[in-house]
């Protein structure tokens, strides 16, 4: 079977990032995006949306934040797990993977689809219930990432919880800073503090 690569990670700022930040839609990737922008404008005194949107400078280390083809659209139809592994296998990128609960994931994506897009017309009960959409989809995507990264070497990939990001996200941030190796400037992060509480 040929492999698809899904169409974000053929750019080639995809290709040449130093980080992929692995995630499945609705598992709260978003707001931890917009804190490293922050923090980075902060460190660089900068309001660059095109490096947020792709990739942040080199001095900081690139990141590409990917769904691995399993968005709305489903370019790689029900993303079967040795897809998935084989995906995360041909790039040498260290990975950085966030985990939702989901319970909470399959109801965020499905007002996503249903309220936000309009590309999903059933109800809650039948979205949960999907082949591709639903919470066993979501289930497959979030073990097999995990487990692939595992069997790998420990120091190029990070997994982080949106749970546990949330329960102490100061701490969190810093960890992920580091990994990262993000300069961390302690009193110019405090100085953010309340706009980060605002977003984590």
């Amino acid at each position: 079977m040929m492999l698809t690569i899904p169409k974000d990670l053929t750019h080639p700022k995809a290709q040449a990032s130093k980080y992929f930040f692995i995630s499945h839609p609705k598992s709260g990737r978003t707001w931890i995006r917009y804190a490293l922008h922050l923090y980075f404008n902060a460190l660089s005194k900068t309001d660059d949306m095109e490096t947020f949107v792709f990739r942040l400078p080199r001095f900081f280390g690139s990141i590409h934040f990917t769904h691995l083809g399993y968005n709305d659209k489903r370019e790689i139809g029900t993303a079967a797990p040795e897809a998935i592994v084989s995906i995360i296998q041909k790039f040498e990128q260290k990975k950085i993977c966030l985990f939702r609960d989901e319970r909470d994931t399959v109801v965020s994506f499905y007002h996503q689809l249903y309220h936000r897009k309009g590309s999903f017309g059933g109800s809650l009960s039948e979205f949960i219930r999907h082949p591709q959409y639903g919470i066993e989809a979501i289930i497959r995507f979030n073990s097999t990432v995990y487990h692939t990264l595992i069997k790998g070497d420990p120091k190029k990939h990070y997994p982080i919880t949106y749970e546990n990001f949330m329960d102490d996200e100061w701490n969190n941030f810093i960890k992920l800073l580091e990994f990262l190796e993000w300069p961390i400037d302690e009193p110019l992060l405090k100085r953010r503090c309340l706009l980060l509480h605002l977003i984590l």
